[in-house]
């Protein structure tokens, strides 16, 4: 691997900086200059490794913070329970029901039976492991490429960022695809940028770049717009007249031949989104508030971080341009790589908010998707802070920009969403045989089935239960008032838990208002009970059933 460089190269470590002096002090040609800077770029002192090794643990550790102690709720309940089907069966409801994330369930459901052939349950923690080891993978691969392309204190600093990012911390504990599917963005946005720069086994890399691309898309359809911004950067590397231009077209045929490949091998996701049409109904038209309430989660809900963010994110694209102007032997920050940073941060979110006005809305504008543009953002910041000259200016950046991260994490970070656990064991606590359950929605019902799976809620209190998951009918019955008179005629005792969000569907909201409100006309209340959760409260109201 040998990439072409801008005018000046950056050196990676000051032994880097020393050779690079001395290479400058006898004119070489680009011929001898490029392998000589090359050897320099992709050589990694002990410093490297440990600074590596040290991010990656951090990251770990924080995601690991609380989580064996935090609920499972929502998406989570859905995707262990998909993956604690037989294989058939999970074939057969994501390729029927819900393709999306089917490389992220596959690989679940393997570890979760590696970890049944140990008689290691599926506990809160074990199906969250692997969400965790793919978000510091992502800032290992971070790491790397703010190391190989601008050096260590670019490399270092953007991975802290994004370890740190509100966002990013949510999906490394969140038993859903996010953070495999920023990982393989960022591999494959790294690879694309050494498969344009390498002299040698150019094949390989390109061969590599639509693998890991692919397998992106079959982790998270949102990832085909970061495809869209590789191929926008790739257009502006061609036209725009920079070193970069030569390495593009030298590579035209190569990209062209990878996005066929991508395109050929995703195509049953594509045909399958076609005619299935959105699942993410909840997910509103994209709007100015939505875009600010994208931009204050980023931010950690810190104005004053989300200012300083944008501010380094700003000044390392102003100081990338004024380099081009820079004369040949000054420490030039590359072009390329920098172009390639600012499509990836703004065609995804720009093409997401197109895509989901009113009058089209593929539902594709939550904030939640958007994880994929933060290491694009991270990176950028890093270059920022690194590109001052006065080193002391570069040290109270880099630093101000990690301490404010840190300072932003919200509080409720590390808790869950909704609480179903604590609102199952005050179930349980209280519980009297022939009790019976009523869950509001079907983020309930797949959460009580997982913690009844764990032997933590008796197997009886959700028999026949009128809101329930069923995989062979491809979702959740809805919660009908009919099946809520003829189920209160066999309990004694009703557990009513009222779980609706903001979010959810009018009629699921209906449904759950029109049940709460009968029982209360129709039995005694006997206890009240609000557990507070992030993302909104769980509600158990226990009733006497009075024939």
């Amino acid at each position: 691997m040998r990439p072409i460089v801008d005018a000046s190269p950056q050196s990676a470590s000051v032994r880097g900086d020393l050779i690079w002096r001395r290479l400058q002090q006898r004119p070489l040609t680009r011929r001898r200059l490029v392998p000589r800077v090359a050897a320099l770029v992709r050589t990694w002192t002990t410093g490297d490794r440990v600074a590596a090794v040290a991010l990656v643990a951090l990251a770990m550790a924080i995601d690991v913070f609380k989580v064996a102690d935090t609920s499972v709720w929502g998406d989570e309940a859905f995707s262990i329970g998909l993956a604690s089907l037989s294989w058939p069966e999970l074939w057969r409801y994501a390729w029927t029901t819900e393709v999306n994330m089917v490389l992220y369930h596959a690989l679940l459901k393997g570890w979760l039976d590696l970890n049944a052939v140990f008689g290691i349950p599926p506990v809160e923690l074990v199906v969250r492991l692997p969400s965790v080891a793919f978000g510091g993978l992502a800032v290992l691969v971070v790491f790397w490429t703010g190391r190989r392309f601008w050096g260590r204190t670019v490399g270092v600093v953007a991975a802290v960022l994004l370890l740190l990012n509100h966002v990013m911390l949510l999906m490394s504990r969140y038993t859903r695809s996010y953070t495999l599917e920023v990982f393989l963005v960022c591999l494959g946005s790294c690879v694309l940028l050494v498969a344009l720069t390498a002299l040698r086994h150019r094949a390989r890399w390109w061969a590599a770049y639509a693998l890991i691309m692919t397998a992106a898309l079959y982790a998270h359809l949102f990832s085909g717009l970061v495809v869209a911004a590789h191929v926008v950067a790739f257009t502006a590397l061609l036209w725009l007249p920079t070193q970069w231009r030569d390495a593009a077209r030298r590579s035209l045929r190569a990209m062209a031949i990878c996005l066929v490949a991508i395109s050929a091998a995703a195509l049953p996701l594509l045909v399958f989104a076609a005619t299935h049409g959105s699942p993410n109904l909840h997910v509103p038209p994209s709007s100015p508030y939505e875009v600010a309430r994208a931009l204050w989660n980023i931010a950690g809900h810190s104005v004053w971080y989300g200012l300083l963010l944008a501010g380094a994110t700003t000044a390392g694209i102003v100081f990338t341009l004024r380099a081009r102007r820079t004369r040949p032997g000054s420490r030039a920050l590359p072009l390329g790589p920098a172009i390639i940073l600012c499509s990836w941060l703004a065609v995804p979110f720009v093409l997401a908010y197109v895509a989901s006005q009113p009058r089209l809305n593929l539902h594709l504008f939550a904030w939640g998707y958007l994880v994929v543009v933060v290491p694009a953002l991270c990176l950028l910041a890093g270059v920022g802070a690194a590109a001052l000259r006065r080193p002391l200016a570069r040290f109270a950046l880099a630093t101000g920009l990690v301490i404010a991260a840190a300072l932003a994490i919200p509080e409720d970070t590390f808790t869950a969403g909704q609480d179903f656990r604590t609102a199952g064991a005050w179930v349980v606590e209280n519980y009297q045989a022939s009790d019976g359950l009523i869950c509001s929605t079907w983020s309930c019902a797949l959460s009580f089935s997982y913690y009844e799976r764990l032997g933590r809620i008796p197997n009886a209190l959700l028999d026949a239960s009128p809101v329930q998951w069923s995989w062979t009918r491809g979702g959740a019955s809805p919660l009908e008032l009919a099946d809520v008179r003829t189920y209160t005629q066999v309990h004694p005792r009703i557990f009513f838990v009222d779980s609706v969000l903001d979010g959810d569907l009018a009629e699921v909201k209906i449904r759950a208002a029109t049940a709460r409100e009968w029982l209360d006309d129709h039995y005694a209340l006997l206890a009240d009970i609000p557990i507070a959760s992030s993302a909104g409260p769980v509600r158990v109201r226990l009733y006497a059933v009075d024939r």
